[in-house]
């Protein structure tokens, strides 16, 4: 430290206290990415495979509930085999794309395989049996990619409750309406139902009365955080009140096509809203993604003109010190050269340096003031020897005058 000049020690000191302070604007910044930023990115890949994944959980429930439905022509049940062909490859891409971020187990391999045997095989009830355990596998699925994604975490009461809706009520309704249409196209009509019917049918009726409530206050709660999001949402109409007509029914009169053709309309009414409950979530969370990144920006921004402001003062204050010390030090080092008539340049000072330069300004001037006293002294000395001289001739004039004038009597005396 003493080798170094005032400026590097200051640099040094200046360097010391803003490495830490970058550094902790650093983290905090990074923080901030990764618990809000990292973390939004992160549920938008869930709510993207979710999306594909219910298309494919709804072609499963609409062709189970169709096969249950004995009047359903070919035409249609090819088509609803092609739909879920599609939307099987269209998941089979979304897994591979996104399997490794979502941390997924790669159950949907195993159910892929197993759906695309449901596709090709001719119907029997052995199909549908298959076909509902495949749709509560793909239930189970989309509950992981929520877990996996952090959906059930987001810290957003708006986001969590669009989730909720979208990935868990719709999801286990349409599934709930999906076990009632099987039960009631397995009746005869004109029939009454058989107590074990009516009894499942009550159930299924309460469960789906029951999620209704549910995916209502789940909208009230969401719209309640997030007054400008999902304004335009609606929850359809209960599906349980055809169910309970059915049940107190002594006999049941509805067609199966007119079954197939209402529980059809139930179940695209919930995956319709299901889908634009997953494009509004996606929109807050891009929303987040984006006011997030605001504030970052906005943070290295000041962060960075801080440091500009602060190493501008820092530059100035350096400057401010060594300049005049350097014109002190020169100013020292001509009085060193003999330099008396150097002058101080430093002026209009209050702090330590101006102090210096005073006292510099007044041992110069002091010693002006003893160098012109002394050079008056030597003067004053040297007109008095020069007086003294003057005397001391004279007095060696008049003492040779008195000697020459005293030789001829001195002669003749003798």
């Amino acid at each position: 430290m003493k080798n170094l000049l005032v400026w590097q020690k200051l640099a040094l000191l200046g360097a010391v206290f803003l490495v830490p302070l970058v550094v902790v604007t650093y983290a905090l910044i990074s923080s901030v990415h990764s618990l809000g930023i990292a973390t939004a990115r992160h549920e938008l890949l869930g709510v993207e495979y979710a999306r594909a994944l219910q298309q494919v959980l709804r072609d499963l429930q609409l062709l189970r509930g169709s096969d249950a439905t004995a009047t359903t022509t070919e035409p249609a049940q090819a088509a609803r085999r092609a739909d879920l062909k599609r939307d099987l490859a269209l998941l089979d891409a979304v897994d591979d794309r996104l399997r490794t971020g979502l941390q997924l187990s790669g159950e949907w391999k195993a159910l892929s395989a197993r759906c695309r045997k449901v596709v090709d095989a001719p119907e029997s009830r052995g199909l549908q049996d298959e076909t509902a355990h495949i749709a509560r596998s793909a239930l189970d699925l989309l509950k992981e990619v929520a877990d996996r994604s952090e959906l059930t975490l987001d810290p957003d009461l708006g986001s969590y409750y669009f989730m909720d809706l979208c990935l868990w009520k719709l999801p286990e309704h349409a599934e709930l309406v999906t076990q009632a249409w099987a039960r009631l196209a397995a009746s005869t009509p004109g029939q009454p139902l058989d107590a074990t019917t009516r009894n499942d049918l009550r159930r299924l009726a309460g469960l789906i009365d029951f999620l209704h409530g549910q995916a209502n206050e789940s909208l009230s709660k969401a719209r309640g955080a997030e007054p400008r999001a999902g304004g335009h949402l609606r929850i359809p109409e209960p599906a349980a009140d055809a169910i309970n007509f059915a049940v107190a029914s002594d006999t049941w009169q509805v067609e199966p096509a007119s079954l197939a053709s209402a529980m059809t309309a139930r179940l695209d009414a919930d995956y319709n809203l299901a889908g634009q409950v997953s494009f509004v979530l996606a929109d807050l969370l891009h929303q987040r993604v984006d006011r997030l990144q605001q504030r970052i920006n906005l943070s290295l921004a000041i962060g960075a003109l801080g440091l500009v402001i602060v190493s501008a003062l820092g530059w100035s204050l350096i400057r401010d010190i060594t300049r005049p010390l350097g014109e002190l030090a020169t100013t020292a080092q001509a009085i060193e050269r003999g330099d008396f008539d150097a002058s101080v340049t430093v002026r209009n000072r209050r702090d330590e340096i101006g102090r210096l330069a005073l006292a510099l300004r007044r041992m110069i001037t002091a010693q002006r003031q003893s160098r012109h006293k002394l050079v008056a002294s030597n003067v004053a000395m040297l007109a008095a020897n020069e007086k003294l001289q003057a005397k001391t001739d004279e007095a060696h004039r008049l003492a040779e005058e008195a000697d020459t004038a005293n030789r001829p009597s001195a002669i003749s005396s003798r």
